[in-house]
């Protein structure tokens, strides 16, 4: 991953390593932020775009997936998603932790 789940930025450690320059990356925000509108030209224009979840995050959210349930998802893969709350809990068996 190349976020730091702990400073909520891009992990420099992470990029120094791959190569990758802080600068060509989009700037982290929160998902409930506004971040622009729809355009002009479109059948619902000035309605504004706020938040953005990845399908997996997403379907956790639609089912309100609480702490300790979790939600199966297949679609271009499939996953197992669990809710662990708000903890960062490093995994012994090579499982990711995302927020």
């Amino acid at each position: 991953m190349l976020k730091n789940l702990k400073t909520l930025d891009w992990d420099k450690t992470t990029l120094e390593t791959l190569g990758i320059q802080a600068e060509i990356l989009p700037k982290i925000i929160s998902n409930s932020k506004v971040i622009g509108e729809i355009s002009k030209g479109w059948p619902i224009p000035s309605i504004p775009i706020a938040s953005c979840l990845g399908d997996q995050h997403a379907a956790m959210v639609r089912q309100a997936c609480r702490k300790g349930e979790a939600k199966s998802i297949y679609g271009t893969g499939a996953f197992i998603l669990l809710n662990i709350g708000n903890e960062i809990v490093k995994s012994n068996y090579g499982l990711l932790s995302t927020l």
